[in-house]
């Protein structure tokens, strides 16, 4: 299994500061990664924590920080996106607190899709776990490409049923273009493009994990780093 502590501080910073001024994420991920030769997974991590900071300044004053403002709001759900995340903290498995404040998992670098357990244990915990925060209704969007789409949007189904829960599971050709379209809803995702397109959105994880207190492995170097850095620049520059 590859090391996330393999990947240098200083190759954060390089592809930060190439993606601050207009570079496209694609040819500047590929000039680091290869100077520091990473591996693909290596390459997919770097990828993850690093966006241009005019995608974090959108995002973060789009992000709904108090819990109770999604109280009867409607609530558009990336599911496989955050169904996942929501496994690796149940799995206590490794998770980056990303440049942008934002969670993202690792799953599909240490398992294969089909290690996506959808069980109903953990989907009544996760859906018991987002209908306390007391939305008026939820759209739960999965991708059709996905293998077993159909299958897993009916077992979310049958949850909502059982709670009697006001909720709906659609199966979508494009889940961004669904998230993105829907202007009266606020988004659960951690997908960067989509968090900078939507009008309002939740970090779930972030705030099941301090909910219910988890130990988890959070790995927040990254983050950190970025702050001092910003920090420094703005100092230098009051």
């Amino acid at each position: 299994m590859f090391k996330i502590s393999n990947i240098s501080l200083s190759s954060f910073e390089e592809l930060c500061f190439l993606l601050d001024r207009g570079y496209a994420k694609k040819s500047a991920l590929n000039i680091v990664s290869n100077r520091y030769n990473y591996s693909e997974n290596e390459r997919s991590v770097l990828n993850r924590i690093t966006m241009p900071l005019n995608y974090v300044e959108r995002i973060n004053k789009s992000r709904i920080i108090d819990p109770s403002k999604l109280e009867n709001k409607i609530l558009s759900i990336d599911t496989y996106n955050q169904f996942t995340t929501f496994q690796s903290i149940l799995n206590n498995e490794p998770i980056l607190l990303c440049r942008d404040k934002i969670i993202r998992d690792i799953f599909s670098l240490i398992h294969t899709k089909n290690d996506l357990q959808f069980l109903q244990e953990p989907i009544e915990k996760y859906i018991l776990s987002i209908y306390t925060l007391k939305p008026s209704y939820s759209y739960f969007y999965f991708d059709q490409q996905r293998s077993m789409s159909g299958v897993h949007s009916s077992l979310f189904r049958a949850t909502l049923e059982k709670f009697k829960l006001s909720g709906e599971c659609i199966v979508t050709k494009s889940v961004d273009h669904a998230l993105k379209a829907r202007s009266d809803s606020i988004t659960f995702t951690h997908d960067s493009i989509i968090l900078n397109n939507v009008p309002a959105s939740f970090d779930f994880i972030d705030w099941y994990i301090k909910t219910n207190k988890l130990k988890s492995k959070i790995i927040d170097r990254f983050f950190k780093f970025s702050i001092q850095t910003r920090r420094s620049f703005e100092l230098e520059n009051y």
